[in-house]
């Protein structure tokens, strides 16, 4: 029976000691919070964050909601690590962000719509709406983004008197 105890006190006292060295190399679980940026208020990246709080919530995480004024925003947020998630227009990241974020999924197809005045006549090429007034979105949304890619598909300047942002303030 001593002889047991004698190999079992160093025994013990070594697994002890060695699983507080572990305890004191590991990282700490990480903090049970996290932040999404979604975009404005009015629109259904926000409605889809307030989803994800609900779920995450019941699992004991707890969501901060951060608007912004679009993905541009949302990207800028991700990449100097203000946010954790961000919901983002497909097209709007640049090739460098793939070194730092990654993309989970994509959650439905968004199209890009131009709307225009039947009174103006027909229209079917892009390069017809030069010279004519086009609001392309706010700035720091995916919508500006997107919209500088498709006019570098023609002639059409970004930097034009005749392209308009739109503003949350007017």
């Amino acid at each position: 029976m001593k002889e047991i105890a004698k190999i079992s006190i160093p025994l013990l006292l070594f697994v002890a000691a060695l699983a507080f060295f572990i305890y004191r190399q590991i990282d700490p679980a990480p903090e049970k919070k996290i932040t999404i940026a979604t975009g404005r208020s009015s629109g259904v990246y926000y409605q889809y964050a307030h989803e994800y709080k609900k779920l995450l919530e019941k699992e004991g995480i707890a969501v901060d909601i951060k608007e912004t004024a679009g993905s541009i925003e949302t990207l800028e947020l991700l990449r100097k690590q203000k946010v954790d998630i961000g919901f983002v227009q497909g097209g709007t990241s640049d090739s460098n962000d793939s070194k730092e974020l990654r993309s989970v999924c994509s959650i439905y197809f968004e199209p890009v719509w131009l709307f225009y005045r039947a009174s103006m006549g027909t229209k079917q090429y892009l390069y017809q709406f030069k010279n004519i007034k086009l609001s392309v979105g706010e700035k720091g949304s995916g919508t500006i983004k997107l919209s500088q890619k498709i006019m570098a598909q023609t002639d059409i300047s970004m930097d034009s008197d005749y392209i308009k942002y739109l503003s949350t303030k007017d």
